[in-house]
């Protein structure tokens, strides 16, 4: 989206906030402005295109639903979003921080939204697990909420694999 004074143009939407963050989480939330207006923007958001067979897994554990979220401006992010804000804001490109520093203003200013503060599912404490583990949470969450969930293959030995582990066949 274009923003310019009170008028949004249409564009190509941003895609904000689709990272893949190699360090580690720091160890305390950054919750601020751009934290509690991303949360406002994703609580206000619409699915955006066709529920996804997959999810993303955060290197600290944290994992994504399947669908893309299109937030009050027109741009699209994920549900990670907070997540990445909150979690791994040292990793955040200025470009990424001033996109989404842009579209907080605009929510809060001329959108009608209101600061809020993140719930715990949006900020996803980082907890890495064994990937099994990851994967058997996303299946009953799946399951829940009526979706189809990610078939996927079991490992073949009994090694735990850990989301921020490598592993060499």
């Amino acid at each position: 989206m274009i923003r310019n004074n009170d008028k949004v143009k249409p564009s190509e939407p941003l895609w904000l906030l689709y990272v893949e963050p190699q360090d580690p989480p720091s160890e305390q939330p950054v919750i601020d402005l751009l934290t509690r207006g991303m949360a406002a923007a994703l609580n206000a958001s619409e699915p955006y295109g066709d529920v996804t067979r997959g999810f993303h897994v955060c290197s600290c554990g944290a994992h994504s639903d399947n669908v893309e979220h299109k937030l009050p401006t027109g741009d699209i992010t994920n549900s990670l979003a907070v997540h990445y804000l909150a979690y791994h804001r040292k990793e955040l490109v200025g470009e990424q921080l001033g996109y989404v520093l842009a579209l907080v203003r605009f929510c809060l200013d001329r959108g009608g939204l209101k600061e809020a503060d993140p719930t715990p599912e949006q900020l996803q404490k980082p907890q890495p697990r064994p990937l099994h583990q990851v994967i058997s949470d996303y299946h009953r969450e799946a399951s829940r909420k009526r979706a189809k969930p990610v078939l996927l293959q079991p490992i073949a030995d009994d090694k735990d694999i850990t989301c921020d582990e490598e592993y060499d066949e």
